[in-house]
């Protein structure tokens, strides 16, 4: 069973030496230089390589990063809001430019949400419907900032939870795009967006239900070529959260079966958005084709700090490994000791008959010679 997480992407770390700081606010962008060491993103934000650009036939690597601004050496990876419907509040998010080549980039706000394969994952531009649609950049050419080489821009946001939103966590994303060409050395001239994002987390306060769910349980069995060796068993499932707060927890993946002893299986659930579900995939190996198996699933959430973990889950299914090949071998085996009781009894009754006929035989000789006498 395996869940990879892919939210954090490859990061490229500034070299030391002085860089450019475009502050952006609705009037203008004011430059200033600034110290690299504090300024650059560390392990885990959100940075990315993106196609690589060519000069005199040079390739040179593009490489841009997002991660919320520092404010007085707090250290942020990712922005956490706590606040009441119909208020406001105010940020700033820092996008990098770790090229040696200036760059276009575009900023936006969209909503976030777990993928199915558990990973932190935002929507595309214009797709936002929740919590993406309450973040205003202050960026005055709409969405698209200029990077000078080795420089960072700090860009202003407003944060409006909107009076009528529901209680609980809603999670937004700040996405950071650069659209270019490649070609793969095909003749085709293909269009890539590479992106990063910046997680925005916001709790509208008031009554919080956590609430996981298992859903979809399958189980399947398969044979092997050789008739007399172990098969596997697939157990597939989904967690769904159904509640309105974020929520991880622990899963248990059991088998049970005539005469196994299979060891379970388990696996950490990460955090999962309100809305969100991820798919888990389990495979057991050394499964004996004895017959009828179940498959047990146990989804334990645990807590996150000051929140309820909610309720355990169980789900079952059952499922067939024909034991063909064992009832064939038993059947021939049986067939072969039928047949060789038969062989023996046949002979037993065969060995008296001849005893007796030789016996008479002999009996009767003596009378024959005394009547030629």
């Amino acid at each position: 069973m395996s869940i990879r997480s892919t939210a954090s992407l490859l990061l490229s770390v500034m070299a030391a030496g002085a860089i450019m700081q475009a502050v952006v606010s609705p009037a203008q962008a004011q430059v200033s230089t600034v110290d690299p060491s504090p300024s650059a993103p560390a392990p885990g934000d959100a940075a990315s390589p993106a196609p690589s650009a060519s000069s005199n036939g040079k390739v040179i690597p593009l490489t841009f990063g997002l991660k919320p601004k520092d404010f007085g050496g707090q250290g942020r990876s990712k922005y956490k809001f706590l606040i009441v419907p119909g208020q406001s509040t105010n940020d700033a998010v820092s996008a990098y430019n770790l090229s040696n080549v200036p760059l276009d980039l575009k900023l936006y706000a969209t909503d976030g949400y777990t993928n199915d394969q558990g990973s932190f994952a935002a929507l595309k531009d214009g797709s936002a419907k929740d919590a993406g649609t309450w973040i205003k950049l202050l960026i005055p050419d709409k969405s698209s900032i200029r990077i000078p080489a080795r420089s960072r821009v700090d860009v202003p946001f407003t944060l409006t939870v909107p009076k009528g939103a529901t209680p609980g966590d809603h999670i937004g994303a700040l996405v950071l795009s650069l659209r270019s060409k490649a070609d793969p050395n095909s003749g085709t001239v293909l269009n890539v967006d590479s992106r990063v994002a910046a997680a925005v987390d916001i709790r509208v306060a008031g009554a919080i239900q956590p609430a996981l769910t298992l859903e979809g349980l399958t189980a399947s069995y398969a044979s092997t070529v050789n008739p007399l060796s172990p098969g596997a068993a697939r157990v597939s499932f989904k967690v769904k959260n159904s509640g309105n707060i974020v929520q991880r927890g622990r899963i248990l993946v059991q088998l049970s079966g005539i005469g196994s002893n299979i060891a379970p299986l388990v696996a950490d659930l990460p955090d999962v958005a309100p809305g969100s579900e991820v798919s888990f995939d389990s495979s057991f190996a050394a499964v004996w084709p004895t017959g009828r198996y179940t498959a047990t699933v146990t989804l334990t959430p645990l807590a996150r700090a000051g929140d309820p973990a909610g309720s355990e889950s169980v789900s079952s299914t059952s499922f067939w490994a024909p034991p063909f090949a064992i009832a064939g071998l038993a059947l021939l085996l049986t067939g072969l000791a039928v047949v060789s009781t038969a062989v023996i009894r046949r002979r037993r009754r065969m060995r008296p008959k001849v005893g007796r006929h030789i016996a008479a035989g002999a009996e009767s000789t003596p009378d024959l010679m005394k009547v030629s006498s």
